[in-house]
C-alpha cells in the first residue's frame, strides 16, 4: 500500500525511501488524462537495489467526477487501432 500512496505524491522518493531504504526513483510521469485540464494521471518507476526489484506504481482516480469522465471516454470515444490487433 505505501507505493500506491506514493503515486499521489509530488515527491514519491520520500515514500519510497521510507519503505525501501536502498531504492532509487527512476522516473515519475504526471500527464493530462481526460478532457478536464485539471485532471492528471500519475505513476512512477523505481528500483530497489537490495531486493533486486523494479517497482511500478500508478495513481487511481481522484474523485467521482474524474471517474465518470474517464469511464465515459473509455466507453464512447473513438478507438485507435493497435498494431498487434484490437484497439486502445
Amino acid at each position: 500500500m505505501p507505493m500506491a500512496a506514493a503515486a499521489y505524491s509530488d515527491s514519491p522518493n520520500v515514500c519510497i525511501g521510507s519503505v525501501f531504504p536502498n531504492a532509487t526513483l527512476f522516473r515519475q510521469l504526471i500527464l493530462n488524462c481526460d478532457a478536464f485540464p485539471t485532471d492528471h494521471c500519475s505513476g512512477f518507476t523505481a528500483v530497489s537495489h537490495s531486493d533486486k526489484a523494479i517497482i511500478m506504481s500508478f495513481r487511481g482516480t481522484q474523485g467521482f467526477l474524474q471517474l465518470v469522465t474517464e469511464s465515459s471516454e473509455a466507453l464512447f470515444a473513438n478507438k485507435t487501432a493497435f498494431i498487434t490487433g484490437g484497439q486502445e
